[in-house]
């Protein structure tokens, strides 16, 4: 089984390396991750009984604090957090494509995006 042995945020927030180990050897795999793509598909997800997460492109995750043995709490800085065990993150790294495609397309079939939005109201 592998474990968790380091979280690498990148210089600009917007992307983490998760690098893994059996308990007897050395470092045996990385998962490369994109924070736009942890953010939304955090848990929820974008199902249908939930919201799509919209105009997260370049959301940050500003830290990673460990939650007992339960998992791992990622902060971002649109103030979600989430807790992911390292079986979930498994999952996501596995289904990585599968999910990011199903997002992309409910967002196309929404008529949202994932570009940051500035509302501009007029005095």
């Amino acid at each position: 089984m592998l474990n968790i042995k380091q979280f690498e945020i990148g210089q600009s927030g917007e992307s983490l390396n998760i690098a893994l180990a059996s308990d007897d050897s050395e470092l045996s795999e990385q998962w490369p991750f994109s924070v736009e793509y942890l953010r939304v598909v955090s848990l929820q997800g974008f199902n249908t009984k939930q919201a799509i997460p919209t105009h997260k492109k370049h959301v940050k995750l500003l830290r990673i604090e460990a939650v007992a043995k339960h998992g791992y709490r990622f902060c971002f800085d649109d103030q979600h957090e989430v807790i992911y065990s390292t079986s979930e993150l498994a999952l996501l790294h596995q289904q990585s494509d599968t999910l990011w495609q199903q997002y992309l397309i409910a967002l196309a079939q929404t008529g949202h995006s994932r570009e940051t939005s500035i509302e501009i109201k007029q005095l």
